[in-house]
């Protein structure tokens, strides 16, 4: 089964469908998803790894600080709560980069 995720319409296991979820055609413009947004204080990450494996992340914190930036040499970058060691770029699929910001005592 083919499904709109905020990575493009991947292919699933029909296993899906016991969940709510139903094949899209993928003849029909799809509408692009985020591939981050909080909802309820609660992040939601989508990303690929490595080795190209679509990978979703979840926080179990409400309002998990954004210490990590993740940022790319075409100069795509985005802060996110999660320690995530490979993660590919959004705009070219190259492997970003990651790096933890400090906090300063006030």
């Amino acid at each position: 089964m083919k499904i709109n995720t905020p990575l493009g319409v991947l292919e699933f296991s029909n296993l899906l469908g016991s969940y709510g979820f139903s094949s899209v055609e993928s003849k029909k413009p799809m509408k692009t998803l985020d591939f981050q947004t909080f909802e309820e204080g609660l992040e939601v990450l989508w990303y690929f790894d490595e080795q190209m494996r679509a990978r979703t992340r979840i926080s179990g914190v409400k309002n998990l600080p954004l210490d990590y930036e993740y940022y790319c040499a075409c100069g795509f970058s985005f802060n996110s709560g999660f320690a995530i060691k490979q993660i590919r770029c959004y705009k070219c699929q190259a492997l970003m980069s990651q790096h933890k910001l400090s906090k300063m005592a006030v």
